[in-house]
């Protein structure tokens, strides 16, 4: 995020030990303001945690979490940018015996994509001569595929996740998953529970491997590339 030509500088919260950072970045209408952080570790409890602070602290319009993702292979492709439209914990539920068989019976909360942010999104995702600029532009060699803005659900989850049987347990709960991540679900919650008025939340995430035993960080530079530039797009055209 901070590659992006946004002016950035280091903001300082009074009592608060997060690292901050405040830029500027160009829209049809004006200069928006944005300020940047990253979660001290893994996972959706410290993405929540950071999400919350800097709603109180900053009072945003909108909270987007760019990053890598696990695609699930033949549905998406290497490189692709995942937007979560639904996301849910994919581990809430309940762990029972019935005929003495052990069994995991999910109760998932999903979060949606607003009906405004999903109509701009679908609109930035059939930019295809743009998305192939984007992609051409990684001069250290893209993957095969064409670049794509895929819009569909994201589970997360606790553990980082390279097995196809656990999986497959979580594809069963929505066949139309397109990726797994670690975060997301923590910060659309942190949005929805926010102050009023709530701020919009985004998660626009790109596939950096398969959530199966091939997973490999060969391409997480470019995934997170290709995230951001979507970002500053939807930014600019949008927010």
């Amino acid at each position: 995020v901070r590659a992006l030509s946004w002016s950035w500088s280091r903001v300082v919260v009074p009592n608060d030990h997060g690292i901050y950072f405040e830029g500027t970045f160009p829209s049809q209408r004006s200069d928006g303001r944005v300020v940047a952080a990253s979660p001290p570790r893994m996972g959706m409890a410290a993405a929540a945690i950071l999400a919350t602070k800097m709603l109180y602290c900053f009072r945003p319009r909108f909270v987007v979490m760019v990053g890598i993702a696990g695609g699930v292979r033949g549905v998406v492709n290497l490189g692709d940018v995942v937007v979560a439209d639904d996301c849910w914990d994919y581990g809430s539920g309940k762990f029972d015996v019935s005929r003495g068989r052990g069994r995991f019976r999910v109760a998932p909360h999903q979060i949606g994509l607003s009906a405004e942010s999903r109509a701009q999104l679908v609109s930035l995702a059939g930019e295809s001569a743009w998305l192939n600029t984007v992609r051409s532009s990684w001069a250290a060699g893209p993957p095969a595929e064409e670049l794509r803005i895929r819009l569909g659900p994201i589970a997360s989850g606790a553990a980082v996740l390279a097995d196809q049987k656990v999986l497959d347990g979580i594809l069963a709960q929505n066949r139309k998953t397109l990726a797994i991540d670690m975060e997301a679900y923590g910060v659309l919650a942190a949005a929805e529970e926010g102050p009023a008025p709530k701020a919009v939340g985004i998660i626009i995430k790109s596939v950096s491997d398969f959530a199966d035993e091939s997973k490999s960080d060969s391409i997480q530079a470019y995934a997170a590339f290709t995230c951001c530039q979507v970002l500053a797009r939807f930014a600019a055209d949008y927010l």
